[in-house]
């Protein structure tokens, strides 16, 4: 049995802002859901330092072919983030694309 008395108080404190705590309902498990704190490779960890295989992955929407905290992607992510990620106007980061190719 998983003790997740972590999540739990964060479920409580959330409950206190969105509906059931919770922004995802499909990541939504009875009696609240796990709240994830990092992830390492093909692992999540949540806040009460259980250790989770990841099958949903985030749905694919961010770049895990490689895991997560893969050091190529890791090095190219940080690389930008000195130069800045968000702008007013157009900007066209110069990334290596292979790097974020799921078919490489």
């Amino acid at each position: 049995m998983l003790i997740t008395d972590v999540s739990a108080a964060a479920n409580r404190r959330a409950q206190r802002v969105m509906s059931m705590g919770n922004t995802r309902s499909s990541a939504f498990a009875t009696p609240y859901p796990i709240y994830l704190a990092s992830g390492e490779g093909a692992y999540v960890m949540d806040m009460d330092g259980n250790r989770y295989l990841d099958f949903q992955n985030n749905f694919t929407a961010l770049i895990h072919g490689y895991g997560y905290g893969h050091a190529d992607v890791t090095s190219a992510l940080l690389a930008q983030l000195m130069k800045g990620l968000s702008f007013a106007t157009q900007h066209f980061p110069r990334l290596n694309s292979q790097s974020f190719s799921a078919t490489g």
